[in-house]
C-alpha cells in the first residue's frame, strides 16, 4: 500500500482495507485516465466490480433498514438486509460518502459464493 492509500484508509476508517484501496485506485484512475480510456479494472482480484459498482457487506450501527435506505440513496442496487448486515452493489465513487454515514458501523468488500 502506498502512503497515499494509507492516508486515505485513515480518512475512511469505516471501510475495510480493500474498499479503501479500491476507492483510492478508482480516484487515481479517474484523475489520470478518466472514463474515456475504458473500463476501470481493480488490481485486487478478490474485489468484485461490475459496471462501476462494487459488491459490499455493510454492518449497521443500529438499524439495517436505515442503513439500506441510506446506501440506496447513494446508488446501492440489489440491496438486501439480514440482521444488521446490508449487502448489495454500491457505485465505487460513492464509497467516500458511504464512509461518512452515521448509520454505517463498518463495510467491506463482499466475497460472493462461487
Amino acid at each position: 500500500m502506498t502512503q497515499a492509500q494509507a492516508d486515505k484508509s485513515a480518512a475512511m476508517p469505516k471501510l475495510g482495507t480493500r474498499l479503501n484501496a479500491l476507492s483510492q485506485a478508482y480516484e487515481d484512475y479517474m484523475a489520470t485516465e478518466g472514463a474515456e480510456k475504458g473500463t476501470f479494472v481493480p488490481t485486487d482480484t478478490l474485489v468484485r466490480v461490475a459496471d462501476g459498482h462494487v459488491l459490499i457487506d455493510a454492518v449497521a450501527e443500529t438499524s439495517a433498514k436505515e442503513l439500506l435506505r441510506d446506501l440506496e440513496t447513494l446508488g446501492l442496487v440489489k440491496g438486501a438486509a439480514f440482521g444488521r448486515v446490508v449487502s448489495g452493489r454500491l457505485p465505487i465513487d460513492a464509497l467516500p460518502k458511504a464512509a461518512e454515514l452515521a448509520s454505517l458501523r463498518f463495510a467491506r468488500a463482499a466475497q460472493p459464493y462461487q
